[in-house]
């Protein structure tokens, strides 16, 4: 028997806290800010390494990852189709190329 899945405390809060109380409208932007400052950082350091393209403009891809990470756990507490959640990984890692 598996134990049923909560989802994640921010998402949560985001979704069902942060439209009514504006102290957690403002914990949750700065969370969703503090993921995409990780995920520019860390795309930058590809960049510097070359392990991903000059071309990418590291802020965009940064907030659109944080965009998708945040649809995809939305999404996850659904029990959606494992191949639909699949492909839509394969695209969001796309974007870094």
């Amino acid at each position: 028997m598996t134990e049923p899945s909560h989802g994640c405390f921010c998402i949560n809060t985001m979704v069902e806290l942060a439209p009514h109380d504006p102290k957690f409208a403002v914990l949750t932007r700065e969370h969703q800010m503090y993921l995409g400052v990780l995920f520019k950082e860390t795309i930058e350091r590809g960049q510097q390494s070359g392990e991903l393209s000059l071309q990418l403009n590291a802020s965009a891809v940064a907030q659109s990852l944080v965009v998708s990470m945040i649809g995809l756990t939305v999404l996850m507490k659904s029990g959606p189709d494992r191949l639909f959640v699949e492909q839509s990984i394969q695209v969001t890692l796309s974007l870094l190329q």
